[in-house]
């Protein structure tokens, strides 16, 4: 699968999301108003994604939406820009960020002791 295509990554967070098949189209429609047979077009690369099911998909997984339209990862803090608390949110991120890092760091090495996998592997 090339996660470097919109559809692909869409498709991708869509099938982790309702891993039921055979629901999976009904379900989307339910919780997202968007009719069921374009979800299926979609999943079935009959149609390229719209404005639409970008929209719809990224309300149901927020915490996958700058993946899904951009491809990647931008490693900062997701905010409104309308927040008031945009500026104190921003600037305790960036004082965090390094000490969070450093933590994921060391809970990945833990995890790849414990499996015996050095980084790299």
């Amino acid at each position: 699968m090339d996660n470097t295509d919109l559809r692909e990554r869409m498709i991708l967070v869509i099938n982790e999301t309702v891993t039921s098949s055979r629901l999976r189209y009904i379900w989307l429609e339910s919780h997202t108003g968007v009719a069921q047979e374009k979800w299926k077009k979609l999943c079935n690369r009959k149609q390229n994604p719209t404005s639409e099911l970008i929209e719809a998909l990224c309300n149901i997984n927020p915490q996958f939406s700058e993946w899904i339209v951009c491809g990647r990862l931008s490693n900062e803090l997701q905010l409104q820009p309308q927040d008031p608390l945009n500026a104190a949110i921003r600037l305790v991120w960036h004082e965090e960020q390094p000490v969070i890092a450093e933590k994921i760091k060391k809970l990945a090495d833990s995890i790849n002791a414990e499996q015996g996998l050095k980084y790299g592997d």
